[in-house]
Order: structure tokens, then C-alpha cells, then sequence
């Protein structure tokens, strides 16, 4: 009874192996990190770091997105009086003394859509600056 119970077992699983796709397999393993000694303290490490840092080009302070808003008005008893998608445009702009300066404007609308319930693209939704 066991021998025969292994054999389904084993047939069955053989079938469950022979109806997955012979697809080949491949991975990508990066070489291992390898520590090395510094002649160096940390104090001169850290200081090599900052005159590096102040060598470089500033980092980006401007995020532009091209977003949507999904715009809902339902009435008391709960019913849809209008639905639309609105595209919007956000310019996000981290300025140089730590505040941050975001403005939101109407984007054109996407292709196909409907333009009855969309604002006029340009029109300044919001335009607020944010306290470091």
C-alpha cells in the first residue's frame, strides 16, 4: 500500500513538473563587499566628504508632475450629480533658505476627454509656500 502510494505520488508529480513552461532561468548576483583599511580618522574622512560635496553641482531643487484628481459632487441622498478626472500640473520647488514652494494649475486634459466640468488649463489652483 505505501509502494503504491508513492508511486501516485511520485507519477503525480511528475505530471505537475512537466506542465510548467521550459522557460530558461537566469540570476544576476553581485560580487561580494570587500573591506579595505583606511590610512585615515574619521574626522579626516568626514572632512575629505564635505570638500567633495561642496565640489559638486547643487542637487535639483524643482519636481514637476503631471497628476490627475478624482472629482466627485454627490448629493444628501447619495447620488452622483457630476464625476470627472481633472489633470492637474504641481511644481514642487525647495527653496535655498529650507521652505518649500508648491503651485498646483490646471492641466490640459487628456485626449478623448470630456471639457464641461474642467477649469481652464493654467488656471492657479493653489499656490502656497510651506514654512522650514
Amino acid at each position: 500500500l505505501i509502494a503504491s502510494s508513492l508511486a501516485a505520488f511520485a507519477i503525480a508529480g511528475g505530471v505537475t513538473l512537466n506542465i510548467l513552461p521550459d522557460t530558461p532561468a537566469s540570476a544576476a548576483t553581485p560580487p561580494l563587499l570587500v573591506t579595505d583599511h583606511i590610512d585615515a580618522s574619521a574626522e579626516e574622512i568626514l572632512d575629505e566628504s564635505a570638500k567633495l560635496m561642496l565640489q559638486r553641482d547643487p542637487p535639483p531643487n524643482r519636481i514637476r508632475m503631471e497628476t490627475w484628481v478624482l472629482n466627485t459632487e454627490i448629493d444628501a441622498n447619495g447620488t452622483i450629480i457630476s464625476s470627472s478626472v481633472e489633470p492637474r500640473h504641481e511644481e514642487i520647488t525647495f527653496v535655498g533658505d529650507g521652505n518649500v514652494h508648491v503651485v498646483v494649475t490646471v492641466a490640459p486634459p487628456f485626449p478623448g476627454q470630456k471639457t464641461e466640468h474642467l477649469a481652464t488649463p493654467g488656471t492657479v489652483l493653489s499656490d502656497e509656500t510651506f514654512a522650514h
